[in-house]
């Protein structure tokens, strides 16, 4: 892409962030005027700032980390001392002059360098944010936190392309939707971070690095030993240790640097002296040895890791309340219980199939019932499904509302008192003939009275599903609801066990 291109789409993202709150630092306004062929556009450093958060545009370096633009107080007098020198250096230069003269001259030349010497003031105008990286590799923008960078991307200049082959879309409208997919992506990079908690911890790093010989070793020098010399620079490696005559030498070369690993150089610097003479210096300090060896160095880095953004009820602070305010707590809790232990029915229109939903996980009467009705475990999406059909939906409905009106039962039947069970039994009945479906329309309203549990009432649901309610309250009168529903779980004998116990 062009400069000037790249320029454009730096000013587009300025606009829009004003427009989100973000304070853009290095603004300048369109000055150009063709009317006296002057051209000034505008431009943006790409620098922002947001709740401690700092979008870095287009920078490969941190030149502008906390930048301060000044504003110089210029003094006139510096250019009329300058004018004054001027003049004092002619008159001195001039035969004419006595001696007098140009001593005075010399006098009021270095009062006048002096004024001239005062460095001007400034005013800043403004501060850039403070920021630890450019822009990382392949990459045109980050946002950063306390030195750590939260995201990355490489998108920023697309907001000023298009497609020339879409005939749909002009090519303002592709841009304006760039620009917009690219302010909610940083957008959402902050609204993200509340969950984000930053952590220190220690990074081990093996380096290699020159360690110094202990005060019994350091007696000697062999071949492949470090030495620094305070009248030498950097490090020099011994690379032979050879014998003249009576006289013992060593050999030393210059040593590559700590970023290069210390290697060996070609080519380089080499040097020899007596080994005495090393010995010496070595007794009066001037001389080291060091080894190479592999040291592991741990430092700090702060990590931002993800976090809960909701709190759970429990572990959330409770607060003490007056004695009026309890029935409120209580009612609330009952209310919560009876929602999370719902089913739901929903028709997968796409897929041409019945999704079954529980809050909870169901006993396990309730899904060999719903296993009855032909319908399998997805884990994966955490529901009970098969294959559309209007039996099984009318049936899948029965079970989800019987279910539902089971649990609200059961909820109602501990704080119910005895004396009004029967006008509570009667109002439930009446509500229920409104309601699309209900579990008390499809049983003995005998069976649905105290004396079955909440989990037989439903076997009895899936025992009428699977037989017919004539069958079922004929078996039921010589068998109990548990028995005759481990008699009807597979569907497909049903029929031929009702026959066999029967004609027994």
């Amino acid at each position: 892409m062009h400069y000037y291109d790249k320029r454009e789409a730096r000013v587009k993202i300025m606009h829009a962030l004003t427009e989100k709150g973000w304070n853009v630092f290095g603004y300048k306004s369109d000055d150009s005027d063709s009317m006296t062929d002057y051209f000034s556009p505008a431009n943006w450093d790409g620098i922002a700032e947001k709740n401690g958060f700092v979008l870095v545009v287009d920078n490969d370096n941190t030149r502008y980390s906390g930048y301060e633009v000044k504003k110089y107080n210029y003094d006139k007098n510096s250019y009329k001392a300058t004018a004054r020198i001027e003049k004092l250096q002619a008159m001195m230069d001039d035969p004419a002059s006595t001696e007098n003269e140009k001593a005075s001259c010399v006098v009021l030349i270095d009062k006048e360098k002096e004024k001239q010497g005062i460095k001007p003031t400034y005013t800043i105008v403004e501060t850039y944010p403070t920021f630890a990286h450019g822009n990382p590799k392949h990459n045109n923008w980050h946002i950063e936190k306390d030195g750590q960078i939260i995201a990355k991307g490489s998108g920023a200049f697309a907001v000023n392309s298009y497609d020339w082959q879409n005939e749909e879309k002009t090519a303002a409208e592709q841009k304006s939707e760039k620009l917009e997919k690219f302010i909610v992506k940083i957008e959402k990079v902050l609204s993200d971070s509340d969950a984000l908690q930053a952590e220190v911890i220690k990074v081990a790093k093996k380096v290699t690095r020159p360690v110094e010989k202990d005060e019994k070793e350091n007696n000697r020098i062999y071949e492949g030993d470090i030495l620094s010399f305070s009248y030498h620079g950097h490090y020099w490696i011994v690379n032979k240790v050879y014998t003249v005559g009576e006289q013992v030498r060593v050999t030393y070369e210059l040593l590559g640097s700590e970023k290069r690993g210390y290697q060996r150089k070609n080519n380089t610097k080499r040097y020899y002296q007596p080994m005495e003479r090393l010995q010496k210096e070595m007794q009066e300090g001037k001389v080291k040895v060091y080894t190479l060896q592999e040291v592991t160095e741990f430092t700090e880095k702060t990590v931002f890791k993800k976090t809960k953004r909701t709190q759970k009820v429990s572990d959330s602070p409770q607060i003490e309340t007056s004695k009026e305010e309890e029935p409120e707590t209580v009612e609330a809790e009952q209310v919560s219980e009876e929602t999370t232990n719902k089913a739901t029915l929903k028709i997968n229109t796409k897929k041409n199939g019945l999704e079954v939903k529980f809050a909870t996980k169901p006993s396990d009467n309730i899904i060999s019932a719903i296993k009855s009705l032909g319908f399998k475990w997805s884990s994966r999406h955490a529901v009970w499904w098969a294959k559309n059909t209007p039996e099984r939906l009318e049936l899948a409905s029965r079970l989800v509302d019987s279910f539902n009106s089971i649990i609200i039962d059961a909820n109602q039947e501990d704080s119910l008192e005895s004396d009004s069970e029967s006008e509570t039994m009667e109002e439930s009945m009446s509500n229920n003939d409104n309601n699309v479906i209900s579990f008390n329309n499809f049983i003995d309203r005998r069976a649905n009275k105290s004396k079955l549990t909440p989990e037989q009432n439903l076997k009895l649901f899936t025992i009428t599903n699977i037989l017919s309610k004539e069958q079922a309250d004929e078996l039921l009168q010589h068998k109990t609801v548990d028995e005759l529903f481990k008699i009807v779980a597979e569907p497909a004998t049903a029929i031929d066990k009702y026959h066999k116990e029967r004609y027994k």
